[in-house]
C-alpha cells in the first residue's frame, strides 16, 4: 500500500510523456486497486481530478468504481479497480 496523493496532485502539471512514465510506475501490468476520498471528503481535489483524468486519457488503462464506503449516510471512500492490459 502507497500514499501517492502528492504525485497525483502534481500530474497534471507533467508533460504528457511524464505521465505515461509515471503511470506505468504507479499501474504495472495486471490489477491494481486506489482507495480514494470522495468528492466531498477531499482536501486537495486536484488530486482526485488528474486520477480520474489520467485513467480517461490512458486507453491502456481499464478502471471501473469497485466499491464505495459509506458512513452516516456519507460516502467517505471509493475503491477503483484499474487494470493495465498486456497489449
Amino acid at each position: 500500500m502507497r500514499d501517492l496523493w502528492p504525485l497525483f496532485k502534481q500530474l497534471g502539471q507533467k508533460t504528457q510523456q511524464e505521465q505515461s512514465t509515471t503511470l506505468r510506475r504507479i499501474f504495472p501490468e495486471g490489477k491494481n486497486f486506489v482507495l480514494a476520498f470522495s468528492a466531498s471528503k477531499e482536501t486537495f481535489p486536484e488530486t482526485r481530478q488528474n486520477f480520474l483524468a489520467s485513467l480517461a486519457a490512458h486507453p491502456e488503462l481499464k478502471f471501473r468504481l469497485a466499491k464505495e464506503f459509506w458512513l452516516g449516510g456519507e460516502k467517505i471512500y471509493e475503491l477503483y479497480e484499474v487494470i493495465r492490459s498486456s497489449r
